[in-house]
C-alpha cells in the first residue's frame, strides 16, 4: 500500500531536520574544542613570556633568552630599561624650585639683598625688566651705586667684629651696562672678582678662630642683560651654591619696588631702618624671582642632561654584551660558542632589573640618580659572567 504523500513530506522533513540538528551539534563541538584551544594558548608563545619574567631574576633565564628570543625582545626589554633608568633624574630636574634650593642656607645673602634693595630705593635707580632685557634707562647705576670709582659696582660692607676698624664686603652687585655681552662679562666677573686678596683696611683678616686669612671669596648677584647669576659664599670664603636664569617671566618688574613690595605687588610691612620683617619679605621675593628665572632654562637643561645619561646607558649596554663575549673567548670556556650578537642580547635582557631596582634608589639618593642604573647593571653582569657562564659551571 502505498504511502499518502502528506505523510512521505513529512517523514522527510523530519529526516532533513535530524540531519540539520547533527551537523549543528558537530560545528557547535567543533567552535567549543577551537575555544578551549584559544583559552589554554600557544604553549611557545606562553614559555616564552615565562622565559621573559624569569630574566628579571635569573641569570641562566638571560642567556638561555639571548640565545633564543628574536632580536626585537631583547631590543625592547633595552628600550624600556633605558627609559626607566632616567625617570629619577628627569623627575628631579624637573621639580627643582631653584630659589628655594639656592637660597635653603643663606650665609647672609639675605642681609646682602636687603641693603642692596634699600640702596636702590634711596638712590632712586631703576632697574626695569622690558621685553625679558633687564635697562637702567636713566643710566645711572654707576654714579649712584658704585662704591667708588674704581669700584663700579655695588658693594655691602660691614664693621669686621675681628679686625678693629677695618669692614668686610659681605655681599657685591654687579650689573653690566657695558658694550660685553653678558656670558663675557660674568666670565669676566667670576675670573677677577673672587677670591680678593685681603687687605687689612678692608677685608677680613682672621678667621674665628683667630687664623689669618689670605683670600676671601663673597657672595654676589650678576645682572646682565638677559641673564642674572646669583652665587653665594661661606663666610670662609668656601662656595656655597648658585643659581642662573632669565627675566622673561617678570616683563615690567622694576627691581627698585622689591624694597617696598612683594614680587606680587603687596605692600612690605617692617622697620625700614633696622631691616625687621622686611628681611625675610625681600628674600621670599627673590626666591620667586629666581625660581621662574631658571624656569625658563629648566626645561631645556633637564632635556639635556636625559639625553647625556640616556646616551650613557645605551652605551653601557653595548659595553656589557662586549663584556660578555670578552670573557667567554677562553679556549676551555664552553661558551664561547656564543656569537656576539647572542651576547649583545644577554645584555639587552639583563638590563632591565638593575633599572627597575635604580628608581626608588634614585629617588631616596639624589646623586645615585646619575649612575645608578651603570653600577647595578655592572655588578649584575660580572656576577654573570662569574657564575652562570664561568667554565666551572658549565661543568656542574
Amino acid at each position: 500500500m502505498r504511502m499518502g504523500a502528506p505523510a512521505y513530506f513529512q517523514k522527510q522533513s523530519t529526516r532533513v531536520l535530524l540531519s540539520l540538528l547533527c551537523k549543528g551539534r558537530i560545528r557547535m563541538s567543533n567552535n567549543n574544542k577551537k575555544n578551549k584551544n584559544a583559552k589554554k594558548g600557544n604553549p611557545e608563545l606562553r614559555a616564552k613570556v615565562a622565559l621573559g619574567f624569569k630574566t628579571l631574576i635569573s641569570n641562566a633565564a638571560v642567556v638561555e633568552g639571548g640565545r633564543t628570543f628574536k632580536w626585537f625582545i631583547p631590543l625592547i626589554f633595552a628600550i624600556v630599561a633605558v627609559i626607566l633608568a632616567v625617570i629619577p633624574t628627569f623627575a628631579s630636574n624637573m621639580s627643582v624650585q631653584a630659589g628655594n634650593s639656592f637660597l635653603a642656607t643663606t650665609y647672609g645673602y639675605e642681609i646682602g639683598l636687603l641693603h642692596f634693595e634699600q640702596a636702590l630705593d634711596t638712590q632712586g635707580v631703576s632697574l626695569v625688566i622690558k621685553d625679558g632685557v633687564l635697562v637702567n634707562e636713566k643710566k645711572d647705576w654707576q654714579d649712584k651705586m658704585a662704591y667708588s670709582a674704581s669700584t663700579k659696582w655695588y658693594q655691602y660692607k660691614a664693621y669686621d667684629l675681628y679686625g678693629e676698624g677695618s669692614q668686610t664686603t659681605l655681599f657685591e652687585v654687579f650689573f653690566n651696562d657695558t658694550d660685553r655681552s653678558d656670558q663675557d662679562y660674568l666670565n669676566y666677573v667670576v675670573t677677577n672678582k673672587n677670591p680678593y686678596v685681603t687687605n687689612a683696611d678692608e677685608y677680613r683678616t682672621f678667621d674665628k678662630e683667630g687664623n689669618p686669612l689670605t683670600t676671601v671669596s663673597t657672595s654676589y648677584l650678576f645682572l646682565g642683560k638677559k641673564i642674572f647669576y646669583a652665587a653665594s659664599f661661606k663666610s670662609t670664603g668656601v662656595a656655597g651654591s648658585a643659581v642662573q636664569g632669565l627675566y622673561d617671566h617678570h616683563n615690567g618688574l622694576d627691581l627698585k619696588s622689591l624694597a617696598t613690595r612683594s614680587i606680587n605687588g603687596d605692600a612690605l610691612t617692617g622697620d625700614a631702618a633696622t631691616g625687621r620683617g622686611l628681611t625675610q619679605s625681600i628674600l621670599a621675593s627673590y626666591k620667586t624671582f629666581f625660581t621662574d628665572g631658571y624656569s625658563s632654562t629648566k626645561v631645556g637643561n633637564t632635556w639635556k642632561w636625559t639625553g647625556i645619561i640616556v646616551g650613557v646607558n645605551v652605551g653601557t649596554v653595548v659595553l656589557m654584551g662586549l663584556l660578555i663575549f670578552l670573557l667567554t673567548r677562553g679556549k676551555r670556556n664552553p661558551y664561547r660558542i656564543f656569537k656576539f650578537w647572542e651576547c649583545l642580547k644577554m645584555s639587552m635582557l639583563a638590563s632591565i632589573s638593575p633599572a627597575i631596582i635604580s628608581i626608588p634608589l634614585g629617588f631616596l639618593m639624589a646623586q645615585f640618580a646619575y649612575f645608578g642604573f651603570v653600577i647595578i647593571f655592572a655588578f649584575r653582569v660580572m656576577w654573570m659572567s662569574m657564575r652562570t657562564l664561568s667554565p666551572t659551571s658549565a661543568a656542574q
